[in-house]
């Protein structure tokens, strides 16, 4: 398993993970699996080793930590899914279009899902994305 130092995994003993039912609720349009636990449990560094067991299969990932994100960002739906909009598509390697998919008439929701629908997924081309 790769040690990635910002999370520490040599350690942390990562738990059994029923990677089956993970693999078929990422599989799933709009997929998405919550890790809970305590403070310090190695969460992340569990998020981390799907992460790489995933990218080993040829899936595509981005990692967004919130704690890094300017709280100006997190005040407004719109101001926090632009950017996230724009932080994934640099991330991927990809030009942002996010303008010409963005409309003000449909609100911050409907431009976020058409943008990844219509534009990041397409330029994926059938690969899964996974953030």
């Amino acid at each position: 398993m790769p040690i990635h130092s910002e999370t520490n995994l040599e350690y942390y003993v990562i738990p059994k993970v029923d990677y089956p039912r993970i693999e078929t609720a990422i599989a799933q349009s709009g997929g998405l699996i919550r890790i809970r636990g305590p403070q310090k449990f190695g969460k992340t560094a569990l998020l981390h080793h799907l992460l790489d067991k995933f990218q080993q299969q040829g899936d595509r990932r981005v990692i967004l930590d919130l704690q890094k994100v300017d709280s100006t960002l997190l005040t407004d739906a719109e101001s926090f899914l632009r950017a996230l909009a724009l932080y994934v598509t640099r991330s991927l390697g990809f030009a942002s279009t996010l303008d010409d998919y963005w409309d003000p008439d449909l609100g911050a929701k409907l431009n976020c899902s058409f943008y990844f629908e219509e534009y990041l997924l397409e330029m994926l081309g059938g690969d899964r994305l996974i953030w």
